[in-house]
Order: C-alpha cells, then structure tokens, then sequence
C-alpha cells in the first residue's frame, strides 16, 4: 500500500473513531463537588449545567464535519480541502479541549479522545499539505535546502 493512500485512509478514519467517542452516553462526565452528584452525558447533547454547555455538542459536529471534508479530499484531491480539514480539525481539538483546561465550579470532564484524534487528523493534514507534490518539487526543495 502507497504511503499517500495510507495517510488518506487516516485521514477519513480519524474522525469516525472521534465522532464514534463522541456518540457513546459517558463520553462526558459532569461532577458537581458541592452537590456530590456525577452525570454522564454524549457529546452531542447540551450540558444542563456549567458554563461550557454548548462547546461539547459543537465540537462533536465539527469532528463530523472534518470526516466530510476528509471523504471529499479522498475522492477528489484537492488542495483546499485540506486546509479545510486543518482548520476544522483545529477548531475541533481546540473546542473539545476548553472544558477539561477552564473548568471551574463544575467539573466537566469530556472524553479525551476526540481532542488527540483530531489534534492527529490536523498535524498528519497539515503534513500531507505541505509535503512536496512532485519529484520535481522535491529536488527543488533539496537543492534550496542546500544553500
């Protein structure tokens, strides 16, 4: 197997592993210390409580919607989908991470692997965008490194 085809395959199966976390019913966990409870909840769902209600569901669509520009740079190669996929992939990761970094009275606790999955799809992304396309190009870069 090609090495291209290999990260596209990558590419498309990170954010499925990611948005499959994020469907499972305990892949956040919300404990309040002051009332001892603890409640688990899906990505997708709103947080009753805690002031980060909306950033989970978010990030589980942005996760989906990373897997779709991945299938459509699978099927058609085009460049901008991969910028597409860093910057939604960023946004994912970044969004995901907030609740675990800026819980305060509350403690949210989401499912950590939506954030490395992604944080995987956006670096392996951003390598595929800026790697040489050609040999031609390669031996370009190698000759300006040179120098």
């Amino acid at each position: 197997m090609k090495k291209e085809t290999l990260m596209k395959i990558l590419l498309v199966l990170l954010p499925i592993l990611a948005v499959g976390l994020a469907t499972t019913t305990d892949s956040v966990t919300v404990y309040d210390p002051a009332a001892g409870t603890t409640e688990y909840y899906s990505y997708f769902e709103l947080l009753p409580v805690g002031s980060f209600q909306m950033i989970t569901p978010l990030a589980a669509i942005l996760s989906a919607a990373s897997g779709l520009l991945a299938g459509a740079y699978a099927a058609a190669k085009k460049e901008g989908l991969l910028k597409g996929i860093v910057g939604v992939s960023f946004c994912s990761a970044t969004l995901a991470a907030l609740p675990i970094m800026l819980s305060a009275d509350v403690k949210i606790l989401p499912n950590v692997g939506l954030p490395i999955f992604m944080v995987i799809q956006l670096f392996l992304a951003y390598y595929m965008l800026k790697k040489p396309k050609t040999e031609e190009a390669r031996r370009i870069n190698k000759l300006q490194s040179r120098k």
